[in-house]
C-alpha cells in the first residue's frame, strides 16, 4: 500500500517538461460498497479522464491515497482512460490524481486532484501502553515490550518509531526497536554521563493513521566518587559592555553584574575540571520584572539553553536557580520542581557563558557541582585561586612555582592544594603552601603540559576552585655517550674488529654516526654501527697507537663524544721468501752455478742464512751469505737427476725457514774415444782421447790385463785431451786403458 519506485522509472527532463500531455477533466464515475465486512477495504471507486490531446504519451498512472496519510498507491492503466481503487477504507477521505507518460517515461503534469470521502469510522492503529522505567545512569534498559494492532492491516506491515522529549538525556539513535508482527521491544540507552528524565514516544503508522504511546524515562544518578563544588562570584567572570556591576549589600562581595539591554551582553567563567563530572550549574539570580527566560546559557559553545528562575517564584530577592534543560530530573526547590541541565564535562579546560536576553537580570553568583542532591542556599563563600602565567622550560630542568589562594569566609576554613590527576609525572604540589615543583623528564620534552592546581576548603560542603596554567618543554639535545673498549694489543698482520657503542638519552633518539678523528692508516669504521676494522701492516709493527672516535648526533645544534683508546701492535716474525729454481740439466764436469734470491717481509728485515738441505748431491755449495749455489758433478754423478733443497733462514725471534727445491739432472758420460798414439824420441808415450769437459781422466797400464796400475790423471780440459805415460821405455810392452775418475 506504501509508495514504491516504479519499475519503469519516471525521469524527469528539463528541457522536456510534457506539460502539453496534462490530464483533466478527471471524474469520480461512482463508489461502490462491496459485500463483507466493513472493517477492512470495503469501498471502491471508479474513476476516468480525457485522453491527453499529445500524441506522444502511451499511458496513464493513477495515483490516490488516504488525507492525512502517509502512503500513496498507483494503478498503471497501460492506455485506458479509465480505473477502479479498490480496498479504499470507511471513514477516511481519498484524494485521486492521473499522470500522463510517453514513450521515454517521461511524467506529465498531474491532473486535478478530486476528493471523496466514506462513511464510517477508520480505526487507527493502536499501542499497549507502557509503564514509566527507570534505569541508572549509563546504562541500558532491558528490552521493553508492549503490542502493536490494526483493523485492517498485517501487523508485520506497520512502522513503528520512538521520540524523545529530551534528546539530551536519551538521543533518537540510543532507541532501538526489535520484535515482529504485534510483539515489539525498545530499549533505551541514556547518553553519557546524564540523568535526568524523558518522555518516550512509540508511534505506530499503518500508512493512513497513527496511533501512539508515551511513558517517562527516569535515569537515576549514581553517587559520584569524588565531588567537587566550584562557586564563583560573577564579577569575577569575564563581560562585556552588555553587562555592568552595581552595588548591593546582599550581594556576594557587595556586588553583582546584571544586563543591561534585550539580547546583549555576556559574562563568561573558565573552570577546570579535574576527572570525569556530570555538573548541573546553579545561578544566584535576581529578576526585577519577569521569570520567563532570564539568560541563555551555553557550555563550551555548544547548545545554547534558556535559564529562568525558580518557577512560580516571582520575588526581586536573590534566589538560586538551576540551569534547565529539556525535559531533566525532578528536585524539590520550595515546593517547586526543577529541571537541571546536566552538563557532562571531561577532564580539563570549560567556559560557561551566560548571555543577556532580558534587560536588568542579576547575576550574583554561580555554582558549578557534580552533586546533583546539593541546593546552594544564601550567599555561597569563594576561593580565589590564583597560578603562575604560562611557563616555559627546558627539560630535565626543575620548575618550582607558588600558587596562592584566599577564601571570603571569614571563619577562614584551611585550604588544601592539589593536583588533577592529569598532571604530569613526577609533578608535585605542597598540599599546603601550594609550592609546585617538576623536573620534566627527557621522555616529557618537547610537549605541552596542562597543569590543573585545585583548592579546597574543609567545610561542608567542601568548596574548591581550579585553575590552570600550561608548562611548555622545551627539548634540550643532549650529547651522546660513546663508550670505547680499554687499551687493546694485536700481533701484526692479524685483523681486529672492535665494536664501540653509543647511546643518547633524548627521546626521541637522535641518529647517531660515528667517526674516526685519529687513527692510523688503513683503520675504517662503519659510521652507522661503530664497528672499527683495522689490520696492521708490516710497516705497522712495532707500534703504539691513539685511536680517537667521536659519535654525533642530528640534532640542531648537533652534539657528541669523542673517547680514546690505544692499540699496540706487536711485532711478529714472517717467514722469510725464496724464489723458486727452474729444473736445471748440466753435463757431468761442468760447473752448475745458481744465485738464489731470498727476501724476508719483516721491517727491518732480518739476516738471511743459507744452507742445503738434506741428501744434497757430493761437492754441492751454496754460499751461506748470498745464496749462490755451486756444483760440478763428478763421473761418478753421471745419468741421475737430484733433487737440491735450498733452506734460507733469519735471525728472528724465534727464527724462521723457507725452502725451494729444484731438480738437477746430470747427463750420461760422453764415450771415451782414442783418437790417437804415438811414442816420443824421449821413449814417452802419448794418448790423445776425447770425453767430456772436467772429468777427470787416468791412463792406466798392465802387462797381464789384470793388474792395472794408473800412471797419470788429467782433468779434461776440453773435449779432446791428451795423456802421457813417461815411463813406457822400461817395459818391453804394456797394456794401456782410459777410466774417467769417479
Amino acid at each position: 500500500m506504501y509508495l514504491r519506485s516504479r519499475e519503469l522509472g519516471f525521469r524527469k527532463l528539463l528541457g522536456q517538461l510534457f506539460q502539453r500531455s496534462e490530464v483533466r477533466l478527471l471524474r469520480v464515475i461512482f463508489a461502490l460498497l462491496a459485500s463483507g465486512s466493513i472493517t477492512r477495504g470495503a469501498f471502491s471507486v471508479t474513476l476516468e479522464w480525457d485522453p491527453s490531446t499529445d500524441t506522444n504519451v502511451i499511458g496513464y498512472i493513477l495515483y490516490h491515497g488516504a488525507v492525512g496519510g502517509t502512503a500513496i498507491n498507483q494503478l498503471e492503466t497501460g492506455s485506458q482512460t479509465s480505473a477502479t481503487a479498490t480496498n479504499l477504507f470507511e471513514g477516511t477521505t481519498n484524494f485521486f490524481f492521473v499522470v500522463a507518460y510517453d514513450a521515454q517515461l517521461v511524467p506529465s503534469v498531474s491532473s486535478d486532484v478530486v476528493v471523496t470521502g466514506f462513511a464510517g469510522i477508520y480505526l487507527p492503529p493502536t499501542v499497549s501502553a507502557i509503564s514509566n522505567q527507570v534505569t541508572g545512569m549509563n546504562t541500558s534498559t532491558d528490552p521493553i515490550s508492549f503490542t502493536i494492532n490494526d483493523a485492517h492491516f498485517p501487523a508485520g506491515q506497520l512502522a513503528v518509531v520512538a521520540t524523545s522529549s529530551n534528546p539530551e538525556l536519551v538521543p533518537e539513535a540510543n532507541m532501538v526497536l526489535g520484535g515482529s508482527d504485534s510483539n515489539r521491544t525498545v530499549t533505551v540507552t541514556p547518553a553519557f554521563g546524564q540523568f535526568g528524565s524523558t518522555t518516550i514516544t512509540l508511534i505506530v503508522d499503518d500508512g493512513i493513521a497513527i496511533g501512539g504511546t508515551s511513558f517517562q524515562l527516569t535515569v537515576n544518578h549514581a553517587r559520584p566518587s569524588a565531588l567537587l563544588y566550584r562557586p564563583f562570584d560573577a564579577q569575577s567572570g569575564v563581560f562585556d559592555s552588555g553587562m555592568a556591576t552595581f552595588g548591593d549589600p546582599n550581594a556576594a562581595g557587595g556586588q553583582f553584574v546584571v544586563t543591561t539591554s534585550d539580547w546583549f551582553g555576556e559574562v563568561t567563567f573558565d573552570l577546570d575540571i579535574p576527572f570525569f563530572s556530570s555538573c548541573v550549574v546553579w545561578c544566584r539570580v535576581r529578576s526585577l520584572d519577569s521569570t520567563n527566560r532570564s539568560f541563555i546559557v551555553s557550555a563550551d559553545g555548544v547548545r545554547e539553553d534558556f535559564f529562568d528562575l525558580a518557577p512560580g517564584d516571582q520575588s526581586n530577592g536573590w534566589q538560586w536557580s538551576v540551569v534547565n534543560g529539556r525535559g531533566g530530573f525532578p528536585q524539590p526547590l520550595g515546593g517547586s520542581a526543577i529541571n537541571p541541565r546536566v552538563f557532562p564535562f571531561g577532564p580539563g579546560h570549560h567556559r560557561i557563558t551566560f548571555q543577556g536576553y532580558q534587560p536588568n537580570m542579576g547575576i550574583d553568583q554561580i555554582l558549578v557541582t557534580n552533586d546533583p542532591d546539593y541546593i546552594p542556599a544564601g550567599i555561597v563563600s569563594t576561593i580565589r585561586l590564583t597560578v603562575p602565567p604560562d611557563q616555559t622550560i627546558d627539560e630535565l630542568t626543575a620548575l618550582v612555582l607558588a600558587n596562592t589562594a584566599t577564601d571570603s569566609d571569614l571563619s577562614a576554613y584551611p585550604l588544601t592544594y592539589s593536583l588533577a590527576p592529569s598532571a604530569p609525572a613526577g609533578a608535585t604540589i605542597d598540599p599546603v603552601t601550594g609550592v609546585f615543583r617538576w623536573t620534566p623528564t627527557e621522555a616529557q620534552g618537547p610537549g605541552t603540559a596542562r597543569i590543573v592546581v585545585g583548592v579546597t576548603d574543609n567545610g561542608s560542603p567542601p568548596l574548591s576552585a581550579t585553575s590552570s596554567f600550561d608548562v611548555v618543554v622545551r627539548e634540550v639535545n643532549t650529547p651522546p655517550a660513546l663508550t670505547v673498549p680499554p687499551d687493546l694489543t694485536i700481533d701484526e698482520l692479524s685483523t681486529l674488529v672492535v665494536a664501540n657503542t653509543a647511546t643518547d638519552s633524548d627521546l626521541p633518539q637522535n641518529t647517531l654516526t660515528f667517526s674516526l678523528v685519529t687513527a692510523p692508516a688503513g683503520m675504517t669504521i662503519n659510521t652507522n654501527t661503530g664497528v672499527l676494522v683495522w689490520r696492521p701492516t708490516e710497516a705497522q709493527g712495532p707500534s703504539t697507537n691513539l685511536i680517537t672516535l667521536q659519535v654525533t648526533d642530528n640534532a640542531l645544534p648537533p652534539m657528541s663524544d669523542l673517547r680514546s683508546f690505544t692499540i699496540i701492535v706487536k711485532e711478529v716474525n714472517s717467514r722469510p721468501d725464496i724464489a723458486p729454481v727452474p729444473p736445471q740439466m748440466i753435463r757431468p764436469g761442468s760447473l752448475l752455478t745458481i744465485t738464489n734470491a731470498a727476501s724476508d717481509p719483516d721491517q727491518p728485515p732480518n739476516k738471511l742464512t743459507f744452507t742445503l738441505g738434506p741428501n744434497a748431491p757430493a761437492g754441492a755449495a751454496i754460499d751461506p751469505s748470498t745464496g749462490v749455489f755451486t756444483w760440478k758433478p763428478s763421473a761418478g754423478q753421471a745419468n741421475r737427476t737430484n733433487t737440491i733443497t735450498v733452506v734460507v733462514t733469519d735471525d728472528g725471534s724465534p727464527s724462521l725457514s723457507n725452502s725451494t727445491a729444484f731438480s738437477v739432472i746430470v747427463a750420461q758420460l760422453s764415450p771415451i774415444a782414442l783418437t790417437s798414439l804415438s811414442v816420443t824420441p824421449e821413449h814417452e808415450f802419448r794418448l790423445r782421447a776425447t770425453g767430456d769437459p772436467g772429468i777427470s781422466y787416468s791412463l792406466q797400464a798392465s802387462t797381464n790385463f789384470v793388474s792395472w796400475i794408473s800412471l797419470s790423471n788429467i782433468e779434461a780440459p776440453g773435449a779432446s785431451f791428451e795423456l802421457l805415460d813417461t815411463n813406457a821405455a822400461a817395459f818391453p810392452f804394456r797394456f794401456y786403458r782410459v777410466v774417467a775418475e769417479p
